[in-house]
């Protein structure tokens, strides 16, 4: 039977739950969090792990000093097992928890870029209910119009009941998006563990190097970093296999080659990540330049309109203008407002993306 070999790690993705009395912000919400591998159980999780590493060699030690003392002897794959055991326990340990610890920060990393998908849904519905809601103000307030003019007799009841038609599609309109608003951000709220704002965000204003730049950081992530350091831990193993002739045993020799053969998979696993990485950040990349793009044209329309608006509200207080054209032309106005904020968050998750791709990961 090939021998299991100590210390195999494996990093489970924690979704962090906080408690909060008041809504905050997304951001404030991941932050106020202790990180997952600075809070105080991990860090009694640790402590304990290296004290039973600690209590385990001496263990094994005095054991294998009583079997000497006794003359016991044992098979070579067993003693061998002892002799490992008793000389990388500790080792294996604390290697073992810059692992766990780097999993963390990528379960920390993947879990915030997931709430601010998230978070972008419910500035979306947020925004349509505002939408909808100035929508039906302006209806209403053509609705009442209308009336007075049907009152009048300057139009027919036909031009009316059209009116109130559009009036209560508007109102069932505003029904769906406070049901869709309301829906997304319980969802959001259960992710953070608290209630949280989402606001508007100013797209960040920092320069986007050339993409030469970024692909060579790749040897920064995480992920190639736990299996860089998964070989150190294998390799401990490798020295005591050539004490004391175990590689004679046919059971010693196979798992000695079995340990060799991981060792050179994670080597090829190590080069594998690095050209998925590399893709990862070419492709965040361009993602972020095309919106980049985007943000910048959607900002000129934005100005443009803003620009039309404000002439427009100089009509109307010149008495030019109707309230209700004033009030259908912000519709417009909100519209693209809304689409450009979008583009703008959008546009910051997408730079984190980035940051991340070209750091400790992950990018997607």
């Amino acid at each position: 039977m090939k021998r299991l070999f100590i210390g195999i790690i494996s990093c489970a993705l924690i979704t962090s739950q906080l408690a909060f009395a008041q809504p905050i912000l997304l951001s404030t919400a991941i932050d106020s969090s202790d990180s997952f591998v600075e809070n105080e159980l991990q860090a009694n999780l640790d402590k304990f792990a290296i004290q039973s590493a600690v209590s385990t060699q001496n263990n094994i030690e005095n054991l294998l000093s009583m079997y000497k003392k006794y003359n016991i002897r044992m098979d070579n794959s067993e003693e061998l097992n002892f002799v490992i055991l008793a000389n990388t326990t500790l080792d294996k340990t604390l290697i073992g928890n810059e692992i766990k610890a780097m999993g963390y920060r990528l379960a920390e990393n993947a879990t915030y870029l997931g709430a601010r998908n998230l978070s972008l849904a419910v500035l979306s519905a947020k925004q349509s209910t505002d939408l909808a809601l100035l929508k039906l103000e302006t209806s209403e307030a053509k609705l009442e119009a209308a009336q007075k003019k049907y009152e009048l007799g300057l139009i027919t009841n036909l031009d009316l009941q059209e009116e109130v038609l559009s009036n209560r599609m508007l109102v069932n309109e505003l029904k769906e998006a406070q049901t869709t608003y309301a829906d997304l951000n319980a969802k959001l709220t259960d992710l953070a563990g608290a209630e949280v704002i989402v606001v508007r965000e100013e797209p960040i204003s920092a320069d986007l190097q050339p993409l030469e730049y970024y692909s060579k950081l790749s040897e920064n992530r995480f992920e190639i970093k736990q299996l860089q350091k998964t070989n150190e831990l294998l390799a401990l193993d490798l020295p005591y296999y050539q004490l004391e002739n175990y590689l004679y045993s046919k059971n010693v020799k196979e798992d000695y080659n079995d340990l060799q053969r991981t060792i050179e998979l994670n080597h090829l696993k190590i080069e594998s990540s690095g050209y998925q990485i590399e893709n990862e950040i070419r492709d965040a990349y361009f993602d972020l330049q095309s919106s980049r793009n985007s943000l910048i044209a959607l900002k000129a329309q934005l100005d443009s309109l803003r620009t039309r608006y404000a002439q427009m509200q100089n009509n109307y207080n010149l008495g030019l203008i109707s309230s209700i054209m004033l009030k259908e032309f912000s519709q417009n106005v909100m519209q693209l407002e809304n689409g450009y904020y979008l583009a703008a968050y959008d546009y910051n998750t997408k730079r984190l993306r980035l940051n991340y791709a070209v750091s400790i990961g992950p990018a997607y």
